[in-house]
């Protein structure tokens, strides 16, 4: 059984990158993967000329493999681009494992209104074997547009432990009850509707009712950082560090010496990798009703999600642990058992191994 595995290139910046950089998926001799995305950015005729002969080369490629693992969004540049992919596959008569990642409510709308898109959707990724999820609200919206004929699995994206032997939990937690403070951690490419200014906003308000209780750490890049540099020196909001895009030492480090991660998105997300890297860091959640974060946080157990866009509704979340900062230490604790239990590159990789098993039986 060979399996080609869809990635764009692992040193780029991205969850889907990510993930499989750490799943070392292709350590084993009969898993290669196929780099469908090279550079963060280029030039919109390079990018033409780069998916042409990736599709040529991917033509030639897989007649070596039995399994295709594709790994869209339901984004429409990658809609579009994976499906051509998945077309191919099953043209060869390879089987299909189908991964979907991040998803747009709003292209979700397009496809429903059009029934090209539907044809285009049930004939590439609705014909795969196996389609796996990252929430349960994935599959009915799936269902619901018509992909009936593919076998569910849910699994979830991954939290980066390649640090975390050097961990140790209750020294964290002793550092916290000695500070006069709270980290707060918002984790993700810098772009606005990941919720960065409501987590900016948010912070400022409650630092003005609680004397500067409260340490914002931004950490990531992207199109928006400039302007949210610019937002916070020009309204004067203190407490807001910015560590730029972070990875292996730098972001364990952040990781460990920050208390709470408040990622308050409403991007098009699937499951978010830095919310289970802060779970396994023994942190609690402030985040929204979105995507399949709903499977993962329950309020007061692994903290906070409300399906607010409003900076003010966070308020009463931050107030909480700023009250009682055993509620963090009782929640990270309970958040870092479940990121060890059930999100690392070992429980991910095994899950994968074994979808992979049963289709080639």
């Amino acid at each position: 059984m060979k399996i080609l595995v869809n990635t764009p290139a692992v040193n780029l910046i991205g969850g889907v990158a990510q993930i499989y950089k750490v799943l070392k998926l292709n350590k084993y001799d009969n898993i290669d993967y196929f780099e469908i995305i090279t550079k963060n950015s280029e030039s919109k005729i390079s990018k033409l000329f780069r998916i042409f002969f990736k599709y040529i080369k991917f033509i030639f490629k897989i007649k070596d493999y039995d399994i295709i693992h594709l790994n869209p969004s339901f984004l429409k540049n990658s809609f579009y681009r994976d499906a051509i992919y998945s077309f191919i596959a099953q043209l060869s008569n390879n089987k299909v494992i189908v991964f979907w990642h991040g998803w747009d409510d709003d292209f979700e709308e397009e496809v429903k209104k059009s029934k090209f898109k539907q044809w285009i959707l049930l004939n590439s990724f609705g014909k795969a074997n196996t389609t796996l999820i990252l929430g349960k609200i994935f599959q009915d919206k799936l269902v619901n547009l018509g992909v009936k004929s593919t076998k569910y699995e849910l699994i979830t994206s991954i939290a980066d432990d390649t640090e975390l032997e050097k961990f140790d939990i209750d020294s964290k937690f002793k550092k916290l009850k000695t500070k006069n403070h709270i980290d707060f951690l918002f984790l993700s490419r810098i772009i606005k509707e990941k919720g960065v200014y409501i987590a900016i906003d948010a912070i400022n308000k409650i630092n003005k009712d609680y004397n500067s209780k409260c340490i914002l750490h931004i950490a990531g890049t992207g199109k928006e950082l400039d302007n949210t540099k610019n937002y916070v020196e020009a309204n004067k909001i203190k407490n807001i560090i910015f560590h730029g895009f972070v990875r292996g030492e730098s972001k364990y480090k952040l990781l460990t010496e920050t208390d709470i991660c408040f990622f308050p998105t409403y991007y098009g997300e699937g499951l978010p990798n830095s919310i289970l890297e802060s779970m396994l860091y023994a942190q609690p959640v402030i985040s929204r009703i979105n995507a399949g974060i709903t499977d993962h946080i329950i309020n007061k157990k692994n903290g906070f999600i409300t399906d607010s866009i409003n900076s003010n509704d966070f308020l009463s979340f931050i107030e909480y642990f700023i009250n009682d900062k055993d509620a963090i230490i009782k929640i990270g604790t309970e958040n870092h058992k479940k990121a060890k239990k059930d999100y690392t590159a070992k429980q991910v990789e095994k899950k994968l191994l074994s979808f992979y098993s049963e289709l080639n039986n």
